[in-house]
């Protein structure tokens, strides 16, 4: 499974799993200016322009995160701990 690193006014939080991401946006947690970083990539990019996350900010062809995000029963890795 795929983990993303993020940065946030200064502070590094990870590894996270892709739902942890999504818990983040959707709780306002995180924004587009935050930034992450994950295997693959050469070096940090906003949330909004990262290839992973940059439908999710798309004002142009919105996307129901509802329909997206499926809470996961169980998971003890939450944006807030």
């Amino acid at each position: 499974m795929k983990e993303y690193l993020i940065k946030k006014d200064g502070k590094y939080k990870g590894a996270m799993a892709f739902d942890v991401i999504i818990e983040g946006i959707n709780n306002g947690k995180l924004e587009g200016a935050d930034l992450v970083w994950y295997e693959g990539v050469i070096d940090w990019d906003r949330l909004d322009k990262a290839e992973d996350f940059k439908h999710l900010f798309n004002k142009k062809n919105p996307i129901i995160l509802a329909h997206f995000y499926q809470p996961m029963l169980g998971r003890q890795q939450t944006w807030l701990s």
